[in-house]
């Protein structure tokens, strides 16, 4: 079994490397950036990655994204919204209006309780 990474794989690594790079926190005073925090999460958004699995894609893009976001402590939300797009194809629904919380309690990637 080869598990080297294809070449379509690579250019995900890539490019989810260089936005973690460009948008992703490079200091701590970066944390409180809101203009950053928003660019960063428009990019993401816009890039897809987190529908990666309505497109058919197997786990391993998401890992390569999520491998990447961590090496560089990129404070977007990634995984969470992944599962619930995730789930929500397998329920049917649209995605819109569904939330994904234990306890009553949901809390956001950056922290914050809903």
């Amino acid at each position: 079994m080869d598990v080297r990474l294809t070449a379509e794989q690579r250019q995900l690594r890539d490019a989810a490397a260089r936005l973690a790079d460009d948008l992703g926190p490079g200091s701590v005073r970066d944390l409180d950036d809101d203009g950053r925090i928003t660019r960063l999460d428009r990019q993401v958004a816009g890039s897809g990655w987190r529908a990666l699995r309505s497109d058919g894609a197997s786990g391993v893009e998401v890992a390569i994204v999520a491998e990447e976001f961590g090496r560089r402590l990129v404070d977007a939300p990634f995984l969470g919204p992944v599962l619930a797009d995730d789930l929500a194809r397998h329920l049917g629904a649209d995605g819109g209006g569904a939330t994904v919380g234990v306890d009553g309690r949901v809390i956001d990637a950056r922290g914050c309780q809903r």
